[in-house]
């Protein structure tokens, strides 16, 4: 292999790289001064740099002068495709499915060269690792990993790849490997559950339907809930803006009982759990809700959702306060929370149909996109305050599971219909 001066090799503007690891080139410096160049530097016969500028300026680090080179020409196909790649990889406008699609290839041909990496006791450490293309190209075995990752998760689903940056690639597939994980978590929960229940004596078995109505005060009923079993809460607690049959109208009493069972539920939820409360406007623009949630140890969003209803809107003085035409829905999450499962806007406009059950009622749609965004199927929803009953029909529709609870006898009874007449057994 000839040897010629360094300074002879001509780099093409758009294939410098604008940013070399020091501590790589040491590394690589300190390897080629040890055990000598192994491998040879690619030009072509104009002298023009193919692959190796690291080799380079590694070697230039020794303060040699001259390299031995090998004519891109002259090269087996399986060397010229190594080059060819190696190229590539330098090249300024290389999109990130490009580069990835590039070095998942660059590593392959090494593994068709070398074989794949043995290890353990039967191995002897040969064969080509990803710690191998990581030092080949200069970058770190992490990296590389999570590169060779991402370009499998590419050729699965090309859609990734319409992305602006490989980072919103990478963060989008991390999502869908979590999304996939939880839904796995949950169905092998809910199957554990119905086994368990299945095993007992038949005067001993709790509730194991996928969606249940419990009759009660939920501050009573919540304690009994498993630790960590909750994936989310949607609710709208008796707020006593207007008169309560049961509880008054007194809103420093719905906002007690609110402030109670987010304590009690807290244990409940899964870490991350993405939470939603309906609530009332007077109280949400005074701050005491967004106080409340955060003294019961929530992280609160700095958005809120919502509930955009025009047909409903009314005022009883429309020239000196506009109509009251929303419902504001305030968004935590239990500690740090879990990504939604799509991208969402703030206003969501949902219609109530048919007849209304309950001065509270919530449209059905509008709990389904709530729940979907918050959880996976078979995953578990908590209302405490059930009302109508329309979010454990909401949960069945879209494959969740779900408990709600309701102390006063008539809504029980008005959820309990509901619930009948809108759920079908499976």
């Amino acid at each position: 292999m000839p040897i010629i001066p360094i300074a002879q090799i001509q780099v093409k503007p758009e294939r410098i790289r604008k940013h070399f690891d020091q501590k790589s080139l040491d590394e690589l410096s300190e390897s080629i001064r040890t055990t000598g160049l192994i491998e040879p530097v690619i030009i072509n016969r104009e002298n023009f740099l193919v692959a190796g500028e690291r080799r380079i300026r590694a070697c230039q680090l020794l303060g040699w002068t001259e390299i031995r080179v090998d004519y891109y020409e002259s090269l087996d196909p399986w060397m010229q495709e190594v080059a060819e790649l190696d190229e590539n990889l330098h090249r300024d406008a290389l999109s990130y499915p490009e580069e990835l699609a590039a070095k998942k290839r660059l590593h392959s041909k090494y593994i068709e060269k070398y074989g794949e990496p043995k290890s353990g006791r039967a191995g002897d450490g040969t064969g080509w690792k990803v710690k191998d293309t990581a030092e080949r190209l200069g970058i770190s075995a992490g990296a590389i990993c999570e590169d060779l990752q991402l370009a499998d998760a590419l050729e699965a689903d090309p859609s990734l790849g319409i992305l602006k940056s490989k980072t919103a690639a990478k963060n989008a597939f991390k999502r869908s490997l979590e999304l996939k994980g939880r839904t796995l978590l949950a169905a092998m929960t809910k199957q554990s559950k119905a086994k368990i229940e299945k095993a007992k004596p038949e005067q001993e078995r709790g509730e194991s339907a996928a969606i249940q109505l419990r009759r009660g005060d939920c501050l009573q009923l919540i304690p009994f809930l498993d630790d960590a079993s909750v994936s989310c809460l949607c609710t709208d607690p008796p707020w006593q803006v207007e008169y309560d049959s049961k509880f008054g109208s007194d809103p420093e009493t719905g906002l007690e009982i609110t402030q109670k069972m987010l304590m009690r539920v807290k244990p409940k939820l899964q870490p991350g759990a993405l939470c939603y409360l309906f609530c009332a406007t007077k109280h949400l623009i005074t701050g005491r809700i967004y106080k409340m949630v955060q003294e019961c140890g929530y992280r609160v969003f700095d958005v809120i959702f919502i509930w955009y209803k025009p047909t409903v809107a009314h005022s009883s003085h429309p020239y000196l306060k506009p109509s009251n035409d929303y419902e504001p829905v305030v968004f935590f999450s239990n500690g740090d929370p879990r990504p939604m499962s799509t991208p969402a806007y703030a206003v969501l406009e949902h219609k109530n149909t048919g007849y209304k059950l309950h001065p509270a009622q919530k449209p059905v749609s509008l709990l389904e996109r709530l729940i979907s965004l918050a959880t996976v199927k078979d995953e578990l929803i908590l209302d405490p305050f059930v009302g109508s009953g329309n979010l454990l029909i909401a949960a069945h529709n879209t494959g969740r599971r779900a408990i709600g609870m309701e102390s006063d006898e008539k809504n029980y009874t008005i959820a309990d219909s509901n619930i009948t007449l809108n759920i079908k057994e499976d």
